[in-house]
């Protein structure tokens, strides 16, 4: 995999993917001046909620993902509502793919803190 000019053979990198719902709430809502409670609302009973990305809004789901850069192997993946911060979900996934320690491991800022840096 490349990333960023650098040849990564080793070690694992963890990233997120938006998942789009294909049911999004009857009502209009603001996306922009969404409260808390409101973004975990929909009208179709699901956990699909809202999230902002790149000013654009999406409704649906985030899939999160661990994977070998060796091999291309997913170790470790789960679904979460899209308005879930990335930086919360890295320590299971990490669990669930049974990282060795020291793992070499490639994430983008959404991961970034003192927290996960020193698990």
């Amino acid at each position: 995999m490349i990333s960023k000019d650098k040849l990564v053979r080793e070690g694992c990198i963890v990233d997120t993917t938006i998942i789009s719902s294909y049911r999004h709430p009857h009502k209009t809502i603001d996306v922009f001046h969404i409260s808390e409670d409101r973004q975990k609302e929909s009208s179709s009973g699901d956990d699909a909620s809202w999230v902002i990305k790149g000013n654009r809004p999406y409704y649906g789901y985030k899939g999160h993902f661990i994977t070998d850069c060796r091999s291309g192997f997913i170790l470790s993946s789960h679904v979460t509502s899209a308005h879930h911060s990335d930086m919360g979900e890295f320590k299971s996934l990490a669990r669930k793919g049974k990282l060795p320690d020291k793992s070499r491991v490639y994430a983008d800022k959404g991961y970034a803190s003192r927290d996960n840096r020193s698990f």
